[in-house]
């Protein structure tokens, strides 16, 4: 008794941190310059969340092929993507910054995804620019 008493225990605790670790978010405006007039939030965890529910609930979704970007695009997804317009400019630019993590990943990740270099450190697929530069 003692024994299944010390495992509910663990296994409660376990739950709990799990928990907290995973509904715990970063709500910090980090990158989200002075001058934005609009900003999106997008809740990453959320979207993470909905997405594993799902594959749950459709078990004939486990074995397909997906091409969807990994961890190992060189860049960093925050709790929050921040997707925001600055005054002043057209109404169809928007913004977002990431801190990049791996370049070389990054540019393979571009390339492969089929972007172009255009410009200096400037990558461009339709109407999607990328710009990979250092934060001044």
């Amino acid at each position: 008794m003692k024994r299944f008493l010390i495992v509910l225990s663990g296994l409660f605790l376990l739950a709990v941190v799990s928990y907290f670790v995973w509904s715990f978010r970063d709500k910090d405006l980090k990158y989200v310059p002075v001058n934005a007039d609009a900003v999106v939030l997008i809740d990453v965890k959320a979207v993470s969340e909905q997405y594993v529910l799902t594959l749950i609930k459709h078990p004939s979704l486990w074995f397909k092929t997906s091409k969807i970007s990994g961890p190992k695009n060189g860049i960093e997804i925050p709790d929050f993507i921040q997707i925001f317009h600055l005054k002043d400019t057209s109404y169809k630019d928007w913004y977002s910054i990431f801190r990049i993590t791996d370049k070389a990943a990054l540019l393979h990740s571009l390339k492969e995804k089929g972007f172009v270099l255009a410009k200096n450190k400037l990558y461009t697929k339709d109407q999607i620019s990328v710009k990979v530069g250092q934060s001044s």
